[in-house]
């Protein structure tokens, strides 16, 4: 069972991933490697070949190959997903549909329209391998706050203050977008406070949702 956690940076993906794994409950659970976008000949040319003209058609000059790279990007890690299987629950903090936000969130390099069926069609294949989401909600201020008291980089820590809601407003939307598509295409979604909520609690909701969700898919 593959399983991702979604959310804005500071919300706790990566400490809750952390804990799954440490914490065992019920079912097993591990942190699954990087993915690192590789694909194969095939993919390669198939997905360019079903880009290459509408990429053209609305990529503004000099980003072109930016885009052809981040859609064959998640291709490929969807290639990697599709093929591979494991027992137990593997956890992805930073996967699919993380890597395709990001994508997203390059939007002013392409025609609006063409991106947001660039993001319905990815997120749809993507929904057919994730078998399930961890949405882990806190508001703007929140995240912003939780950013800039750690020590990890951030572009967050270095933007104005317009950017930094801009940045924050696309990544909610985007995610409870996901949220939605994802409902819709039958995956099932835990939602948690992560604001309200204490890490313990966090924890417990979702290792209770994994484990509910690894046994509906084992049987």
């Amino acid at each position: 069972m593959l399983a991702e956690i979604i959310g804005v940076a500071g919300c706790g993906k990566t400490t809750l991933t952390k804990t799954l794994v440490s914490q065992q409950s019920g079912v097993p659970v591990t942190m699954a490697p990087t993915l690192d976008g590789r694909r194969s000949v095939v993919t390669l040319l198939r997905t360019a070949l079903r880009h290459i003209v509408p990429v053209l058609r609305h990529s503004r000059r000099g980003f072109l190959w930016h885009n052809l790279r981040m859609i064959m990007h998640i291709n490929g890690m969807l290639e990697q997903l599709s093929g591979a299987a494991s027992d137990g629950v593997r956890i992805y903090d930073q996967g699919l549909i993380y890597n395709l936000a990001s994508f997203c969130n390059q939007g002013f390099h392409s025609g609006p329209d063409y991106l947001s069926r660039v993001r319905e069609d990815t997120l749809a294949r993507i929904f057919t391998v994730v078998d399930a989401v961890i949405y882990l909600q806190v508001d703007r201020q929140t995240s912003f706050d939780r950013v800039m008291g750690r020590d990890r980089s951030h572009y967050l820590k270095s933007a104005d203050s317009a950017a930094r809601e801009r940045f924050m407003d696309f990544y909610i939307g985007y995610y409870e977008s996901a949220v939605l598509q994802a409902r819709a295409a039958g995956v099932p979604v835990l939602v948690v406070d992560a604001k309200q909520a204490t890490p313990a609690e966090v924890h417990q909701q979702v290792a209770a949702f994994l484990e509910e969700q690894a046994t509906a898919t084992a049987s």
